[in-house]
């Protein structure tokens, strides 16, 4: 189905690309809640530029990273598509205005239908999205992985150079880590996601198939104990260490992923 997005009981969503890269899709899967039927639908939305990869934050917000053709630079745009009449969405209260340093308690995700009654999908009228630009540039050196924080202030980015944070309000763009006091964040192209543990706040997990660097780090983990966007402390893990550790992923609480 492609890269999803945070959905609920009765709506998924998935973000595709085209064959050419340069548009994508916006899929969903909706039960009608009286009928039971499974309704699934494709909007499609071009962009200027390559897609190379995309950052979920709710069912109708997200990331989209590309790359200019002509010049090379990598480009980061927020994407926001009003949820039509009929449709279903699953949304948060978002706090982009948030400083760092502020610790914040994630609410959970809920899932409503605009206007109350569902509507299938072939009688809708749909939006464009609100797009707005956040970068432009190359000091990221390639986007290997990206991660939407969850309560709508930042994206990490993962580059060579090491891990960065893309600010939404500010659109300001910190090296949060260096790959040089973590090799494992620059170069691995390891996936990146976000958690929430009941009792180490929020936990960032990089990780990489372990045959891709059989020996070698095949997770780290990333933990900002109180939510406020500055990272207290990290964890480099071998296979053997992942096995004992991977725990955490399970003890995780559900509440804002949901797919």
């Amino acid at each position: 189905w492609g890269y999803p997005l945070p959905g609920g009981d009765n709506a998924f969503y998935f973000l595709v690309r085209s064959a050419d890269r340069k548009a994508l899709y916006f899929k969903a899967s909706e039960t009608d809640p009286v009928t039971g039927e499974v309704y699934v639908s494709s909007i499609p939305y071009s962009t200027s530029y390559v897609i190379t990869g995309f950052a979920g934050e709710t069912s109708h917000s997200f990331y989209v990273i590309g790359r200019d053709e002509s010049s090379g630079n990598e480009i980061v745009e927020y994407w926001a598509i009003p949820p039509a009449p009929g449709a279903y969405y699953c949304t948060r209260t978002l706090s982009p205005n948030s400083p760092l340093g502020t610790p914040i308690t994630t609410p959970r995700a809920v899932e409503q239908i605009m206007g109350g009654s569902f509507i299938p999908p072939d009688q809708r009228t749909n939006s464009l999205p609100a797009r707005q630009i956040l970068y432009i540039g190359s000091s990221i050196g390639g986007v290997l992985a990206a991660e939407a924080d969850p309560d709508g202030r930042y994206l990490l980015l993962d580059g060579p150079a090491g891990l960065y944070r893309l600010w939404k309000k500010s659109k300001k763009l910190d090296l949060v880590i260096s790959s040089a006091d973590v090799p494992f964040l620059g170069g691995t192209g390891a996936a990146l996601r976000a958690y929430r543990h009941p009792n180490l706040g929020r936990v960032y997990l990089a990780m990489k198939p372990a045959e891709s660097d059989p020996g070698g780090v095949v997770a780290v983990f990333l933990f900002d104990d109180t939510n406020d966007g500055i990272l207290d402390s990290s964890e480099v893990m071998g296979q053997a260490a992942w096995e004992q550790r991977a725990t955490i992923i399970g003890e995780a609480v559900d509440d804002f992923m949901n797919y």
